[in-house]
């Protein structure tokens, strides 16, 4: 068979990608396309559902039934684990935090509302923000270690602005960590909904490191309940490649040969 982690918001039961904003598209019946095309059984979840059971199942250094899974890319996504079970939500859209409004009046998102986490905390926005950010402050990017490099803001890439974060660039940093506090305060919302105390965030966002996570979880601590701040776990994916498609294997195991979600740490070091 074939198992899909795909963008956006995904009918599992249909195999339906109903809406996935960045492809523009809409009502697509992907398993059905698939399957017609090559004659096997077909399985779609939303790649950060994907991405969070396959965390529960093979990621190895997490030891809770209960988990939430962020995804931080071009868009941002969540995938919530709860009792050893991928939670989809009523309509399947369960952890589409990206568009949240994190900003009130904030800039335009393509989803067609203003403010979205994803406009202010995406990989996407990061760049954006960061070339924004230096044509305005132009003594802050003159005084910045993309200028001692001779890179200018139109063409930063989100490996130079990792590089920089990293080494304690102020402007870098300036960007960086205002992105860590919108998305520490949808976690907060998500803990203290879910009562969740591991949180896992993985994508292109892992580039920025220990420092980016730590930010995070300040935020988040800051606005919850302090019993729920101190269990609180916010750590990187345990699972550096391939975690959609282990996770897209995952659902076709389960879903296909009823095999029950049980956690296969083994994998990690090749033994199985």
């Amino acid at each position: 068979g074939i198992g899909v982690g795909a963008p956006g918001v995904v009918d599992a039961a249909s195999g339906t990608v109903l809406n996935a904003i960045h492809l523009d598209w809409h009502n697509l019946p992907l398993a059905s396309l698939l399957s017609e095309r090559y004659r096997l059984p077909v399985q779609i979840a939303n790649d950060s559902q994907a991405a969070a059971l396959a965390e529960y199942l093979f990621g190895g250094c997490h030891t809770q039934a209960n988990l939430v899974a962020i995804q931080v890319g071009r868009g941002i996504g969540c995938g919530v684990v709860l009792e050893g079970q991928l939670y989809l939500g009523d309509s399947f859209s369960a952890g589409e935090i990206g568009h949240v409004r994190a900003v009130e009046e904030g800039e335009l998102c393509r989803c067609g509302h203003y403010g979205c986490l994803e406009t202010v905390a995406s990989c996407t926005a990061l760049v954006r923000i960061a070339q924004a950010t230096a044509l305005s402050q132009p003594e802050l990017y003159r005084t910045s270690l993309f200028s001692r490099a001779g890179i200018l803001p139109d063409n930063l890439t989100l490996e130079q602005l990792a590089q920089t974060f990293r080494s304690g660039d102020r402007l870098s940093r300036q960007v960086v960590l205002a992105a860590a506090e919108h998305l520490g305060r949808a976690v907060a919302h998500l803990v203290s909904a879910l009562n969740i105390h591991t949180v896992i965030i993985t994508g292109e966002i892992s580039a920025f490191g220990k420092d980016f996570l730590l930010a995070v979880q300040e935020a988040a601590r800051q606005r919850i309940l302090p019993a729920a701040a101190q269990q609180l776990s916010i750590s990187s994916g345990c699972l550096e490649e391939n975690v959609i498609i282990l996770g897209a294997s995952a659902l076709l195991l389960i879903k296909e040969l009823g095999l029950h979600p049980t956690r296969f740490p083994e994998t990690m070091d090749g033994r199985q």
